[in-house]
């Protein structure tokens, strides 16, 4: 919900905690116009000034019969004294009484009466001071917010306009009445659905507000929460939060009681939280709106039928269909009682009933709901605007339920008509042009469930039409993903990008399922390369479009200074974000609120000085414009051109139903498409499961059925290569392809097992383009140093490794792989006894070769050290614990040697966050740690690992873990991996042969001691 808090700014102090006397003097001296000029007063006009001043007071604290009691004995003075004295300084003060009881019936929900008042007290303003007054400004901006609850956008905008021109004209464009019209005006754009110009005024409000009243004021938490509206509805959640959580802190900090302001804030919070699928957390931030509405308003207002229809739609969301449905009613009860039915407001209950209904399966009951909900937002919004189409494609998701897919592409092509901006044909066959679509989640929603509808009429109707129905679905497909990236590109928040991409995964499996069948039904092997471009799009799109941005910074000419400006801005964000993801990881209990409070508010304004500085790259430097938004999906015959002749690549894509392969080789191109179910994914988690735990059976059940999915039917393509590039999909992220096995022989010695990696060198990467990339970039391995490792050994701390004693080597491996677990408890971690060997004999091998190389070592190896050295160093290994946070990726991380002094600026733990700020030039990173490639897996983006801040700092190659593998067995592998390396095998080759000694050894034949470390890159 947008408010503006600022049209009481002058009610409010930041003395507000202090005596009586002080704040009603403030209070007094800051009202507008009541100190302009010196008069006589009169023991009236005292008294009136008292009542007035009291009425204000009753409004601050929401009591607001008892502020309009007040104010009315005020403005009947004020008018006697007026027509008594014919002093224009009376009457003004007069028309100010009567803005502000049109204001409190306007917080009341009585919006008739506060119309009828501000439109008198309009009139009567024009006709005893002019047009050009602020007392008039005051009346129309009043008027517009009165307007706006009523869903009267054209009045809101036309009365918002005539507010701000007076106000510019009398104080100046740099006043904090101005800021209010700004803010009032941006909320109109918002209202029809131009966010990004709403967006603008806001933060231009916001910046005057803070420059004038300082951080800490009501009204900039207004400008906050009014930012965060504007965000939520482009689909920014997490930076939305942030704004709503900072005004949030300025309220509580600023006010010492409770107003409806408060109320909206969480109402607002929760609305974002539900977004990002946070549901109990955002139905505590409802419950805390209602309780305090309800303790201000009392039972029955409109400001607490929003909060049950807020709450319907968190019900709705968590699966509980009743109680959803009894919120909705009491919304749409009290809605009816408070407002009546022509306010738009009442459209959100009839909205989510229903919804609820067609979720429940009573699709009559549901259309009948959402055909009330279509008049009103037709009312009120008009026919071009993307909450009508929202309705329209809710309408289509009954009639697609009920199988009637005929009537369901019609409501979704209305919904499509809607959200563009001059596109009006209802024949299903057509789209509108890309240019012609409105940016907003919305319209990527709608444009999805047209082509899937069109596949299903595809696929079930007359065969006449297939062919036809599923071009265009094809091309409604394509539609949806342009106007996805373009959308996507809109945010400036990474995480913002990321949740939206793991929400919008439907883009890219619609797309391919209707390419598909498209082939089945024509046989044109063109599908095959619409297939691949989406299973392309659906594999790290972020991670890409950050190395387009990056690669743009280095190639566009862009000037040194700004260049540090940004580095430097990029630093803050990230430090300051790991701050409170930190303080956000500890129970309640322990979480130190004002440093959370304290860096939310510089990290925003670290946020707006770089979404600043990026848009002045983007309009003076047309080169860094260009580059940035240069992100190509690499096409089958890039990838052809770019393969040898002993390397294929094969590329999964994985959904619900489906497992997608394209393989492809210099010469050969195909697509394989296999229907799957639960038994396959449960599969996967079995065989993962079995490589960690060292369970036998399993494992050599698991590899060879995944071997037949995974690998058989593409065996055809790979027959007689040497070299494997595999691009996972889904939890395929998570499985070591080499240790797959073509026949299960349960008597076979493991060292003697059929594994892929016999057959193939085996490399990984997240996806087709950036492998293309990566090795495409031209790179220089002249730096100071060859080789840099890293290798804190924790020796002075505890560790069991000493004390373990097992008759069977199979127990014994178990209990190793826990040896390089993290425990964090204070600072203490297990020793890698291990760790320095393997250090000190890569660095020797480098002597030997007469390449220049250091390895840092115990205290030696600390956060700061790698930071300062890892830019100049060709090669870099890191012998460590890591950290896995899959819930917050941002704070999964490598440990460093502790610092020795309190007062450094690092802790000791390099996160994720901070790994993308690093400068690498390095042909290799080798984390030798444990989980290093593990983390939290998102639909259409994929794992994101501490590996992906590395890629994009600069390193080529990455080779790390995927699950925790012993200390001993870890050293053994890198020693000759480095040895390999050095003996002039490439990077993949080293560590096939690496792997393959370990398992000619019993004791680490079994996958789970080599094949934990994968290669990402060439």
């Amino acid at each position: 919900m947008v408010i503006d808090y600022s049209q009481n700014v002058y009610g409010f102090t930041k003395t507000m905690k202090s005596n009586r006397f002080v704040r009603h003097l403030l209070i007094f001296v800051s009202i507008i116009g009541f100190c302009q000029t010196l008069y006589a007063q009169s023991p009236d006009t005292t008294l009136a000034n008292s009542l007035y001043i009291r009425g204000l007071e009753c409004f601050e604290i929401a009591k607001y019969d008892s502020s309009i009691f007040f104010l009315s004995k005020a403005s009947s003075l004020f008018e006697s004294a007026a027509i008594e004295q014919n002093t224009d300084h009376l009457r003004e003060r007069y028309l100010h009484c009567q803005n502000k009881i049109g204001s409190n019936w306007h917080r009341k929900g009585e919006y008739d009466k506060a119309e009828q008042i501000l439109l008198k007290t309009l009139k009567q303003g024009i006709e005893n001071l002019g047009n050009n007054h602020l007392v008039v400004a005051e009346s129309a901006y009043e008027l517009g917010f009165v307007y706006g609850e009523k869903g009267q956008n054209d009045k809101m905008m036309d009365f918002a306009k005539q507010a701000l021109e007076i106000r510019v004209s009398i104080v100046g464009s740099d006043n904090l009445q101005t800021s209010s019209s700004y803010s009032q005006l941006a909320m109109c754009l918002g209202n029809i659905g131009e966010m990004d110009e709403s967006l603008n005024y806001q933060y231009k409000a916001l910046e005057l507000r803070q420059r004038i009243l300082g951080d800490e004021h009501p009204a900039v938490a207004s400008s906050m929460n009014n930012i965060a509206v504007c965000l939520n509805a482009k689909g920014d959640y997490h930076e939305a939060q942030a704004y709503i959580q900072r005004a949030i802190h300025i309220l509580e900090t600023s006010m010492k009681r409770q107003t409806p302001f408060m109320a909206i804030l969480y109402l607002n919070l929760g609305n974002s939280l539900s977004k990002t699928s946070s549901n109990e957390k955002a139905l505590e931030a409802f419950k805390k709106a209602m309780e305090i509405l309800l303790d201000i308003l009392g039972k029955s207002h409109p400001e607490i039928a929003k909060v049950y229809n807020n709450i319907g739609g968190a019900y709705l969301l968590m699966g509980k269909y009743d109680e959803a449905i009894a919120n909705y009613q009491s919304s749409l009860s009290m809605f009816l009682e408070t407002v009546g039915e022509q306010n738009p407001m009442v459209a959100e209950p009839y909205r989510g009933l229903g919804i609820a209904y067609t979720l429940k399966g009573q699709q009559n009951k549901a259309l009948t709901y959402l055909n009330l909900a279509l008049l009103n937002r037709k009312k009120f919004y008009g026919e071009k605007h993307f909450q009508v189409a929202e309705i329209y494609r809710l309408m289509g998701d009954v009639f697609e339920k009920q199988q009637q897919f005929q009537e369901a592409v019609k409501y979704y092509q209305k919904a499509v008509c809607t959200v563009s901006n001059s596109f009006n044909t209802p024949d299903v066959y057509r789209n509108p042009s890309p240019g012609d679509i409105q940016l907003y989640p919305e319209s990527i929603k709608t444009l999805i469930s047209k082509a899937n509808s069109l596949l299903q009429l595809a696929t079930h109707g007359d065969p006449k039409n297939r062919t036809a129905l599923l071009n265009v679905a094809l091309s409604t497909s394509r539609l949806s993903m342009l106007i996805f990236d373009k959308t996507r590109r809109g945010f400036s928040s990474e995480k913002s990008k990321i949740y939206l991409t793991s929400k919008s995964t439907d883009v890219y499996s619609s797309g391919v399922h209707v390419a598909w069948a498209l082939y089945q039904s024509n046989e044109d092997l063109s599908s095959f390369h619409e297939i691949f471009e989406y299973m392309e799009k659906s594999k790290s799109s972020v991670l890409l479009e950050a190395l387009a941005n990056s690669k743009a910074r280095n190639f566009s000419e862009l000037p040194d200074s700004l260049l540090k400006k940004e580095k430097s801005l990029k630093i803050k964000m990230a430090s300051l974000d790991t701050e409170i993801q930190k303080e956000y990881e500890k129970s309640t209990e322990k979480q130190n609120r004002e440093n959370i409070e304290s860096n939310q508010k510089k990290l925003l304004a670290v946020w707006k000085s770089h979404d600043d500085l990026i848009n002045k790259f983007e309009s003076d430097f047309p080169k860094y414009f260009n580059l940035k938004y240069q992100t190509k999906t690499a096409t089958v015959p890039e990838l052809q051109h770019a393969l040898d002749a002993e390397t294929a690549l094969l590329e999964y894509y994985v959904c619900e139903n489906a497992l997608i392969v394209a393989a492809i080789d210099n010469q050969q191109f195909n697509i394989i498409y296999q229907a799957v179910d639960s038994t396959f994914h449960l599969q996967i988690q079995n065989y993962i499961s079995a490589l960690r735990t060292i369970d036998f059976d399993n494992y050599l059940q698991s590899a060879t059925a995944l071997y037949q999915t995974l690998i058989s039917p593409v065996e055809s393509v790979i027959k007689g290569k040497k070299q494997l590039v595999i691009i996972p999909g889904g939890n395929l992220n998570y499985l070591p392809f080499e240790t797959l096995i073509k026949r299960n022989n349960p008597d076979a010695d493991f060292t003697t097992l059929p594994y892929l990696l016999r057959d193939y060198t085996i490399s990984y990467h997240y996806s087709a383009t950036l492998f293309l990339n990566t090795n495409k970039t031209e790179y220089s391995d002249i730096q100071p140093l060859s080789f840099a490792g890293f290798a804190p050994v924790f020796a002075d701390s505890d560790t069991t490794a000493e004390n373990v004693k097992k008759a069977s080597i199979w127990d014994f491996m178990k209990s190793l792989l826990n040896f390089s677990s993290v425990s964090i408890n204070g600072k203490n971690f297990s020793a890698l006894k291990y760790s320095e060997n393997e250090l000190k004999t890569i660095v020797k091998f480098y002597s030997e070769n007469n390449l220049p190389s250091v390895g840092y070592f115990h205290k030696n190896a600390d956060e700061a050290r790698f930071k300062n050295q890892s830019g100049n160093a060709t090669v870099i290994h890191v012998a460590t614990h890591g950290i896995v946070n899959a819930e917050n990726p941002a704070l999964s991380g490598l440990i460093f040697a502790q610092p020795n002094a309190p007062s450094t600026t690092e802790d000791g733990i390099l996160y994720a966050s901070e790994t993308y700020n690093l400068n690498l030039n390095a042909n290799l990173i080798v984390l030798s740690s444990c989980e290093s490639g593990l983390g939290k897996l998102v639909n259409g983006e994929g794992v994101l690992a501490l590996t992906r801040g590395f890629l994009y700092a600069g390193a080529r190659n990455i080779i790390h873990s995927l699950w925790k593998v012993n200390d001993k067995h870890t050293s053994e592998l890198m020693i000759e991996l480095y040895r390999q390396i050095l003996d002039g095998k490439s990077y993949s080759s080293a560590l096939r042969n690496a792997k393959l000694k370990l398992i000619s050894e019993e004791r680490t034949a079994f996958p789970a001691s080599w094949a934990s470390f994968v290669l990402i890159g060439e």
